[in-house]
């Protein structure tokens, strides 16, 4: 007699319940705005109408609009665009970014929970995603407004073997990359404010977070997170103190796939992340991350630890650096970190 355990049954059954799935949103998304029939998926698949049925809910579940006609089977909205494992890793052309992704429907923090699992010996090129932050964080300990399914929240797990000064150039490629990935994805044109968010006319888009972890002795980075945050949807119902300086890719452009974005965002930042690393040539994302700059020229207030102070930017070095000079008394500052508000 063969004894076959529950538990070795179960998963087997989810799995083959998931595929189901995955391959009728496959269909749905080959034929997306135009009818497809029950009888049609059934024998596509080899399954039964109540197979078909239950897997259609657990989409509508998922945000998927789905709707359904009597003699004319099931129809995708050409207007739905959820974030899906499947249409990721189809779109996916990297070497270790991104081949091991865990989505949470909601997590604290990307970066935290991240953190978390580098320290407990996750590999280079984990991707968390979620549809939703409680905790969201951003520079200098400020939160991030991650409401669900409003934006795609993501880190990045990096084990580059550079020094504690080369951090900023990992978001110089980060910022660079998101804004190159936009505007192939969505067609839509990003500048950049120094150091870490992307704007669309000086609304912010997209906030950037490098938090590292540093080997004592050496003063070599042991690992990065990378968190970047990008607003999808609408930026209309954010509390007051987001609202009026935020905007999100939606209310700009539509008809561009978030999954997509994704997988470019990652695809264009392992080349450019493998290019630095093995050539140690940086003119070239400054030169890109310069060119998208919105603050030379532009009157900031510059906020420190210390001090709070107007100034004028003079230009962006090639160390990285934020040239200003200070409306008191036109001393000139080299800034290496720190925040800057555009006054407009």
């Amino acid at each position: 007699m063969t004894i076959v355990f529950l538990n070795t049954i179960i998963p087997l059954v989810l799995r083959r319940w998931l595929k189901i799935k995955n391959k009728i949103l496959a269909i749905l998304e080959e034929h997306k705005g135009s009818h497809v029939s029950g009888s049609y998926l059934g024998d596509a698949l080899g399954v039964s109408r109540s197979a078909i049925w239950k897997s259609i809910k657990s989409l509508k579940d998922e945000g998927y609009n789905i709707s359904s006609k009597t003699n004319k089977g099931y129809i995708l909205s050409r207007d739905t665009d959820v974030l899906s494992l499947t249409k990721i890793k189809k779109n996916l052309n990297t070497q270790f970014l991104g081949k091991d992704v865990q989505y949470f429907k909601t997590i604290t923090s990307t970066n935290k929970v991240l953190r978390d699992l580098a320290h407990e010996g996750a590999k280079e090129g984990l991707v968390l995603i979620a549809e939703q932050q409680t905790a969201g964080r951003g520079r200098n300990k400020k939160s991030f407004y991650s409401p669900n399914k409003n934006g795609i929240y993501m880190s990045l797990l990096l084990k580059p073997n550079i020094a504690v000064s080369n951090i900023n150039l990992i978001t110089f490629i980060t910022a660079v990359c998101v804004a190159e990935a936009i505007e192939k994805v969505c067609g839509i044109s990003l500048e950049i404010k120094w150091v870490n968010d992307l704007l669309y006319q000086y609304k912010k888009v997209c906030g950037i977070l490098t938090e590292a972890s540093i080997e004592g002795e050496s003063g070599i980075v042991d690992f990065l997170v990378v968190g970047i945050g990008i607003n999808i949807d609408n930026t209309l119902n954010f509390p007051e103190e987001f609202k009026h300086n935020s905007i999100a890719l939606k209310q700009i452009k539509q008809g561009f796939s978030q999954s997509r974005l994704v997988a470019e965002i990652l695809n264009v930042f392992e080349k450019q992340y493998n290019y630095y690393l093995q050539s140690g040539d940086v003119n070239d994302i400054l030169v890109r991350y310069r060119e998208r700059l919105c603050v030379i020229g532009k009157k900031i207030e510059v906020i420190t630890r210390q001090d709070n102070y107007l100034a004028e930017v003079i230009k962006f070095n090639n160390a990285g650096q934020l040239i200003v000079k200070k409306s008191s008394n036109g001393d000139i500052v080299n800034l290496v970190s720190g925040e800057i508000s555009i006054k407009l």
